[in-house]
């Protein structure tokens, strides 16, 4: 299943410089404006705000938010949040930080298990096409649990192939280390996104072909009693100990991840081909390779039974096909899937240097389309789109250089510069990254009134000991920009309050009228609102005192 590993210098399949330069740029990708791109997202609510009250309050198993318990969610994400809240502060770049750098992690293990497969090109092109690719521009910059079950998955299938490559080795102390680690990393997986989400992917991925093709040999290299106790310790302490100070919890469970599988949230209850829309955006900008290289990597795949290619393409195929077969669905699961296609990606780039070195009549004639059709229309696009863009620079400045990073790679096929042209598109791609990150997002954020406002109440409350809120979960996003205590969780929790006064409460517009029914209700102040929601949702500050 594995081919021999070709190492280059000092530092495994990969050289010293090499390894240097892709984790240096992946940073910089990864961190650049981290704190100031985009306020906190909905999802990334239900990480920091309890991490923000974990670190005030040093409770680590049972989070509380306002009145309630959260703990549908267990605790990883959390804990990596409040180790960057701890050390660096806490905001959102240092929050965010862990969840960054574990980003990186996943882009030089990527890069390693190519390399080892396939060959230095190959693995430093997955490298590449890892650190640029959208859904790792997306989940790496953000506290979600995503990237942190993405590098665990990853690191257990690297885990298992090097157990692969032990086949017939008569030393088996060399295996236990590796058998070890590997279960370790699936337990590991119960604390990110529930339990046995990540489990059933690794050992999907991992077993299922073997098991398949009957190989036992293989099969029987996952197999530790030691390995399986450490697994089943790891996954359940959490939920056990959660449990035994929560009970609420196991509803909470319950509603999150089996009502989600069965299909039963609406929001998540989705059509069986949805993830056949959503691999496409989330492999740009090199989706067109991975394409080019996919004819090669299954020719390969169904003539050699040994081949890495087919392992690639059942870690593919199957998790995408259980992904289909589950009742929820959401764009982000498909992302555990997504490595397998990067070194096909980077197949697809390879053939397009062979050509370009080639020098042949039609790459002359692409290089030229590229120079004096496509560049132009690039541009003439990004003008057409700036009437319409927020703001208008940020369309020409991306649609510049698209065009500039067309226009190079066409003078530089010409000239039969494969290595510079590749070079200068991964530049071009640098470039438009951070200029999303450093100017278009924080330009458009919707959220951005809101956070405001939240950093301004400690001045338009002072002087009140006790600040209110409802709105459920939500009260853990007031919570990370307020930095004061919150009490209460929805409208008829806060009734029992008012005895001792008039109280402020934070919350939506909309809940006006259900304090109506029990107090007398003055609006303070609101925010400027979502743009793009009704004003029914802004958020506001109310001052509600007791009907006599």
């Amino acid at each position: 299943m594995t081919q021999a590993a070709r190492p280059s210098g000092r530092w495994g399949p990969l050289a010293r410089g090499q390894w240097l330069a892709l984790g240096a740029v992946t940073l910089l990708l990864y961190t650049f404006n981290l704190g100031g791109a985009r306020v906190i997202t909905d999802h990334e609510h239900l990480v920091l705000g309890p991490a923000k009250r974990s670190i005030q309050e040093g409770q680590w198993i049972v989070r509380h938010i306002g009145d309630r318990t959260l703990n549908e969610k267990p605790p990883l994400p959390v804990w990596a949040a409040a180790v960057g809240g701890t050390l660096g502060g806490g905001n959102e770049f240092a929050m965010r930080l862990p969840f960054a750098l574990t980003g990186v992690a996943v882009v030089l293990l990527v890069a390693g298990l190519m390399a080892c497969l396939f060959g230095r090109t190959i693995g430093l092109l997955s490298g590449w096409i890892q650190a640029t690719v959208v859904y790792m521009g997306n989940h790496a910059r953000l506290a979600e649990v995503e990237i942190l079950l993405l590098f665990l998955v990853v690191a257990a299938i690297a885990v298992f192939l090097k157990l692969q490559s032990l086949v017939g080795e008569a030393d088996r102390s060399r295996r236990w280390p590796w058998q070890l680690l590997f279960w370790l990393l699936v337990g590991m997986t119960n604390l990110c996104k529930g339990p046995l989400f990540g489990t059933v992917l690794i050992l999907v991925a991992c077993a299922g072909l073997p098991l398949l093709q009957r190989d036992w040999k293989r099969l029987a290299l996952l197999w530790s009693p030691a390995g399986l106790a450490l697994a089943a310790v790891v996954a359940a302490f959490w939920y056990v100990w959660a449990a035994t100070i929560d009970p609420t919890a196991v509803d909470q469970w319950k509603a999150h991840f089996l009502d989600r599988a069965a299909g039963d949230l609406a929001a998540f209850n989705r059509p069986w081909w949805f993830y056949f829309t959503a691999w496409p955006w989330q492999l740009l900008p090199w989706t067109p390779f991975v394409l080019v290289g996919a004819a090669e990597s299954l020719r390969r795949a169904r003539r050699r039974k040994g081949a890495p290619d087919r392992f690639l393409w059942w870690w593919a195929g199957s998790l995408f096909t259980l992904l289909s077969l589950s009742g929820g669905k959401n764009h982000h699961y498909l992302i555990y899937a997504l490595p397998a296609m990067t070194p096909v990606a980077a197949m697809g780039v390879r053939r397009a240097l062979a050509v370009v070195r080639r020098r042949g009549p039609r790459m002359q004639r692409f290089a030229r389309t590229c120079v004096w059709v496509l560049a132009p229309a690039c541009l003439g696009a990004a003008v057409i789109i700036s009437d319409r863009a927020r703001p208008p620079q940020a369309a020409l400045v991306l649609g510049g250089l698209t065009a500039l990073g067309v226009a190079g790679v066409g003078v530089l096929a010409l000239r039969r510069a494969a290595g510079r042209a590749l070079a200068w598109t991964l530049a071009c791609i640098a470039a438009a990254i951070l200029t999303v990150q450093g100017w278009v997002l924080p330009s458009r954020d919707p959220r951005i009134n809101d956070k405001r406002f939240l950093l301004s109440l400690p001045e338009r409350v002072l002087g009140a000991e006790r600040l209110y809120a409802c709105g459920g979960p939500r009260i853990a996003w007031y919570f990370f920009y307020v930095d004061r205590p919150l009490i209460g969780w929805e409208a008829a929790d806060l009734k029992p309050h008012m005895a001792g006064g008039p109280i402020h409460v934070l919350a939506q517009r909309r809940y006006e009228e259900r304090f109506a029914a029990f107090s007398r209700v003055t609006v303070v102040s609101e925010s400027g609102g979502h743009p793009r929601r009704p004003p029914a949702q802004k958020l506001t500050l109310f001052r509600l005192e007791a009907l006599e």
